[in-house]
């Protein structure tokens, strides 16, 4: 029987695949030859990797198969147990039955090491994905980890007696390895943990961040269970405060970065509950694309973007705020300011300028179900948000839990007297121009 794909191009049955899963896609692969010799490039172009050993001996076989060729995403998940911390004023608990710890030494397989260690093995390789996954168990188990900041001398010496630390330090160290950096362009270290790494700080691993031109960060977000977000703790924030001096110090080739905070850890700011923004001015001298999500304007933010003027050709921010008279931030910034300083360097490269937000809270609620309708403010609100204007998020957190909200009368009062939108639309003109020109 005959299938309605079979009546169409392979370039459209191409861009079918790529809206399919990829179970799926492998099923589809396996029905006759011809949908197996043009779907098999598509099934193997992101493959993955985990630091058992049955995961590792399995790629191992893979890589002497021809199917390696296809490959350009590298995804690796090391999973391990996280084991409980507890409060450091509260007397631990004892286990009526203690659970069998894994050996640090052997929390990653030998075979799985020789992976990464060697990835010019997948000869068209484009982008590296390392991830650490906890799921709600190991956040419940594990948020005190971060209760306190770590000298590097602490960290080493935990690296060596935890093997979810343990698997980390020995991940990086193996793909500081590539001494010859392959293809390798693209770092993805997705839903980091607040941890500093004892081999970031290692030679041949500063000089892989060196050969990148792509690098994303994602951190993870993380809450006890009664509410407490992990900007509660102090190790969370010193993590953040170092991201400059550990990291992205060393990506001297680096053209596009990303960093994404969450909302239970926003980065920027000085003051209780922040932590400032440390991409660090005069780190990554070839850098022409921002994108960041979760970030509060602050002074460094804005000197990094001042410092790289003459490069920088996209901005894009996802969930960012100002800060208004209610805050813990001692030196946040509003966005009228951030849009001048930067419209006042008259940029000659920026070309995308991007500001987004999945929702901006006023104090009359949503204009399609507030309760409190016919109220003045919603009425102003609601007109001035037809005519075009734009409305800006300001934002703060609380003192005691961290939590993040929105200064719903901050947000209305700025939308009211345009000094944000005009400061933005004489911006927008600048970028308008450059996109013209280019």
């Amino acid at each position: 029987m005959s299938s309605p794909l079979d009546d169409l191009s392979d370039e459209l049955r191409l861009a079918v695949a790529e809206l399919v899963e990829q179970s799926d896609l492998f099923n589809l692969s396996s029905t006759c030859r011809s949908y197996r010799a043009l779907l098999t490039p598509n099934i193997f172009q992101t493959i993955l990797l985990c630091n058992d050993e049955q995961s590792g001996l399995a790629m191992q076989e893979f890589l002497r198969s021809n199917k390696k060729f296809y490959v350009k995403k590298l995804h690796y998940k090391g999973v391990t147990k996280i084991p409980e911390q507890l409060m450091s004023e509260i007397e631990p608990v004892e286990e009526e039955e203690e659970e069998e710890e894994e050996d640090p030494k052997t929390v990653l397989s030998d075979h799985t090491r020789e992976v990464l260690c060697d990835l010019k093995q997948f000869p068209n390789l484009k982008q590296l994905i390392v991830e650490f996954p906890w799921g709600e168990e190991d956040i419940s188990a594990g948020f005190y980890h971060f209760e306190r900041a770590e000298s590097e001398e602490q960290v080493r010496e935990r690296e060596g007696e935890d093997a979810w630390r343990a698997l980390m330090a020995r991940t990086y160290a193996a793909i500081g390895e590539n001494k010859s950096f392959s293809t390798v362009k693209s770092l993805d270290l997705r839903g980091v943990v607040a941890k500093a790494v004892s081999s970031w700080w290692q030679a041949d691993f500063k000089a892989f961040l060196g050969s990148l031109q792509d690098f994303t960060l994602s951190t993870i977000a993380m809450e006890n269970g009664a509410g407490w977000c992990q900007n509660t703790n102090e190790g969370y924030l010193d993590f953040l405060a170092k991201l400059g001096h550990n990291l992205t110090r060393h990506l001297r080739n680096v053209e596009t970065l990303s960093i994404a905070g969450n909302d239970e850890g926003p980065i920027g700011c000085q003051g209780m509950r922040h932590a400032p923004s440390s991409l660090g001015v005069e780190y990554m001298p070839k850098l022409r694309h921002l994108y960041l999500k979760y970030f509060f304007l602050d002074p460094p933010l804005i000197k990094f973007i001042e410092n790289h003027v003459k490069t920088l050709e996209t901005i894009v921010l996802d969930e960012c705020f100002g800060t208004g008279e209610i805050t813990l931030a001692e030196n946040g910034y509003g966005w009228k300011e951030f849009f001048n300083r930067i419209a006042a360097t008259k940029t000659k490269r920026l070309v995308r300028f991007d500001i987004s937000w999945e929702n901006i809270e006023l104090p009359w609620g949503d204009l399609h179900h507030s309760e409190d309708q016919d109220s003045d403010e919603f009425r102003t609100g609601k007109a001035l948000l037809k005519s075009g204007r734009r409305a800006f998020a300001y934002g703060y957190l609380d003192d005691k839990y961290g939590m993040l909200f929105q200064n719903e009368d901050a947000n209305l009062e700025k939308l009211v007297e345009a000094e944000d939108f005009k400061a933005y639309s004489e911006l927008m003109n600048i970028v308008k121009v450059n996109a013209t020109k280019s």
